[in-house]
C-alpha cells in the first residue's frame, strides 16, 4: 500500500481504501472493497451470537444460569429464549453504538 500513495494518506478509517483509490480501478474496486468489509463484520456478529446462546444453553444445563435459557423450541430444536435474549442485547447495541465501537467489539 506504500507504494501506490504516501505513507502519510494511509492515516485514516480505511487504508486499503484509500490505496486502491490511487489505482486505474479505484471506483468500483474500493466500493467492493467496502461491501465487503460491511459483509464480513455482519458475519462475524450474526456468527457471534449465534455461538453465544449456545452458550447460555451450555451454561444453564450445567446450573450456572436459570434453566429458562435451557429451554428448547419444539419445531426448531433450538434455545429459543437465549437466541431472542441475545438477538434483542445485539440489535439495542448496534442500534446505539458507533459503528467503529462495534467494528472494534468484533474484532476482539
Amino acid at each position: 500500500m506504500v507504494g501506490l500513495v504516501p505513507y502519510a494518506s494511509l492515516d485514516s478509517n480505511n487504508p486499503l481504501s484509500v490505496a486502491i483509490k490511487a489505482t486505474p480501478f479505484g471506483l468500483w474496486l474500493s466500493i467492493i472493497m467496502n461491501l465487503g468489509g460491511i459483509a464480513g463484520l455482519t458475519t462475524v456478529g450474526m456468527m457471534v451470537m449465534l455461538s453465544q446462546t449456545r452458550i447460555f444453553y451450555a451454561m444453564a444445563n450445567d446450573g450456572l444460569l436459570p434453566k429458562i435459557f435451557a429451554r428448547i423450541h419444539r419445531r426448531w430444536i433450538t434455545p429459543w429464549i437465549a437466541t431472542l435474549i441475545c438477538g434483542i442485547f445485539c440489535a439495542f447495541f448496534s442500534g446505539f453504538c458507533p459503528v467503529d465501537i462495534l467494528g472494534e467489539t468484533t474484532s476482539i
